[in-house]
């Protein structure tokens, strides 16, 4: 068998390591775009003429709902989770990119040898100072992926903020004009109450005089309980808003200080909504699934680069003597360098491969959902809003024509030219639809708080300082 001569063994060696750095090296590139699931619409199908503004809820013109979130983005427990978590991964980040750079260590020490002969004891004494600097080669790029894919993550977890704090807002708004809401519904159930029993009156002086049954005094005097019910259970819905608006400010429940207004707002036009492709752009659940593809790439390179050999140099210095005075008199120095490579693992680096890409792809359907979801939560928003425009208008007009019913079929009762189920049916309907137009106005609003939330996006706000442990104090007397 012919030899191998050792000039032409080290040419083949690095062919093959330039081969392999080359393979590597275009595996582990950093992506250059990320594709959409679908081609974007030029336009979403309503566009408004009002600037929304980066603080969405300053739209609403609500001064009691700015103080509201501004209290709450300053307090919510779960918005200052999110923090943390900001701060933890830009902690990461930092942390794996430490080896990027060299290392160096210092190292100080004493001995002493005791020895004793003949009935004689001498004590011998050692001083040794060192320092070690080290180095790994990162020729596969496995530490600038690590770092990557961490600072990836962590531009994520900034995204992430900014998708908890619109989703607190939201929650705010909601929360705030439910309560309103509620607020109205007692008020409007104790006119209700109100011109019921005035009503019960009526059908009790038709029942003295023998005009009336009993019957119907009785259907009457259930009307009026129900509606002192409906009272009861609007009341119940006011103290339960209350104590979560004031968990969302990051306060106990019963802490709420804040007295609401009597009547909802009114809505002014509706928002800009812009182009589809900037909105995955603003959306900051887009982005933080878009850093996620990313940082999964990273994550799989790293994995590539992790298949192939490990070069590390490490340089040594030191000095050592029997006196102190001596240390610096004699120096020492070693130069190192180590190559770690991977034989057999039974499979271990084959399988994250796998796993990473498996990751990636789960990252990147999640993005491409991610899109789906904002173009969709706009479209949704808008056609709410238009039919409940349509819907209210409706319960306008019902409400005139029930209003009108009412006082005629009353009038006509008062003077036994109308049976009572009909002053009943009527009451009810009117009752019903004065309630059912409170409630649909609300939903209004709430329509109009999702389409700005769908079309938030970031706005400037100042990271906390991480909250630090309590420890005791200990008595050192």
């Amino acid at each position: 068998m012919k030899k191998m001569s050792p000039t032409l063994f080290r040419s083949t060696s690095w062919c093959l390591l330039g081969s392999v750095f080359c393979l590597t090296n275009a595996c582990t590139q950093p992506l250059a775009e990320v594709s959409t699931p679908v081609t974007l619409p030029q336009s979403f199908t309503v566009d408004g003429e009002q600037p929304l503004p980066g603080q969405w809820w300053l739209a609403l013109q609500d001064d009691t709902l700015n103080e509201l979130i501004d209290h709450a983005l300053d307090r919510n427990l779960d918005l200052q989770i999110a923090w943390d978590r900001l701060a933890l991964a830009q902690a990461q980040a930092r942390k794996l990119g430490a080896p990027l750079r060299p290392q160096l260590d210092a190292a100080a020490g004493i001995g002493r040898v005791v020895r004793r002969s003949n009935g004689s004891r001498n004590t011998d004494s050692n001083y040794s100072m060192s320092l070690t600097a080290s180095y790994e080669l990162d020729l596969w790029g496995k530490l600038r992926s690590a770092r990557d894919a961490a600072t990836y993550n962590a531009q994520a977890s900034e995204y992430d903020v900014y998708t908890a704090a619109i989703t607190l807002t939201s929650s705010v708004a909601q929360t705030w004009y439910q309560l309103i809401e509620q607020l109205g519904q007692i008020k409007l159930l104790d006119e209700q109450i109100k011109i019921n029993e005035q009503v019960l009156e009526l059908v009790e002086s038709r029942f003295r005089r023998g005009q009336a049954a009993a019957s119907d005094v009785l259907r009457q005097k259930a009307l009026v309980e129900s509606r002192r019910g409906d009272r009861i259970q609007a009341d119940n819905q006011v103290q339960v808003f209350k104590h979560q608006l004031s968990v969302l400010l990051g306060q106990l429940p019963n802490a709420l200080q804040t007295s609401p207004p009597s009547e909802l707002i009114t809505l002014t036009q509706l928002p800009q909504t812009g182009l589809p492709s900037e909105l995955i752009q603003r959306r900051p659940d887009v982005q933080s699934a878009y850093m996620a593809i990313l940082a999964a790439d990273r994550n799989l390179a790293e994995a590539i680069a992790d298949q192939y050999p490990t070069i590390g140099i490490s340089l040594s210095a030191g000095t050592s003597a029997e006196h102190v005075r001596d240390l610096f008199d004699n120096w020492f120095a070693n130069l190192a360098a180590n190559l770690v490579a991977p034989l057999i693992d039974g499979g271990t680096r084959k399988a994250e491969i796998q796993r990473q890409k498996a990751v990636a792809s789960e990252a990147l359907h999640t993005y491409h959902q991610a899109i789906l979801n904002a173009i969709n939560d706009v479209e949704d928003a808008l056609v709410s809003e238009a039919h409940q425009a349509q819907y209210i208008d409706s319960l306008t007009k019902q409400l005139d024509l029930n209003q009108q019913a009412v006082s005629r079929i009353r009038d006509q009762y008062t003077k036994g030219g109308q049976d009572y189920l009909d002053v009943l049916d009527s009451l009810l309907d009117l009752q019903s639809t004065e309630r059912e137009l409170l409630s649909a106005r609300r939903e209004m609003i709430e329509y109009r708080i999702t389409l700005y939330r769908a079309l938030s996006g970031s706005w400037q706000m100042n990271q906390p300082p991480l909250l630090e442990l309590e420890h005791p104090q200990t008595n050192t007397n």
